[in-house]
């Protein structure tokens, strides 16, 4: 994953945006994910580097229906635990 190529990345300074991403991939434990291009990841990990890029930018409201679709039961409760520990609630 390219952080120059993540979407909304003018919305956020340059150093907050790096520490950011770099937040959102420990929280989402892709780290390793980071230097990947999109043609060698899985689906899944697609829509989790896409939800770390919507996330970076520290968005006021997600819209999380395509994001989610698709994925199982586990899957969504270990993202929706995420989201509550971005938004400080545990």
């Amino acid at each position: 994953m390219s952080i120059g190529a993540l979407f909304g990345k003018r919305r956020v300074a340059r150093k907050n945006l790096d520490a950011s991403i770099d937040k959102i991939l420990r929280l989402l434990e892709i780290e390793y994910l980071k230097s990947s291009s999109a043609q060698q990841l899985s689906l899944y990990h697609k829509k989790l580097v896409m939800l770390a890029a919507s996330l970076a930018t520290q968005p006021r409201l997600l819209l999380l229906d395509e994001p989610l679709a698709g994925l199982t039961y586990g899957e969504i409760e270990h993202f929706m635990k995420i989201l509550r520990q971005l938004n400080g609630e545990g």
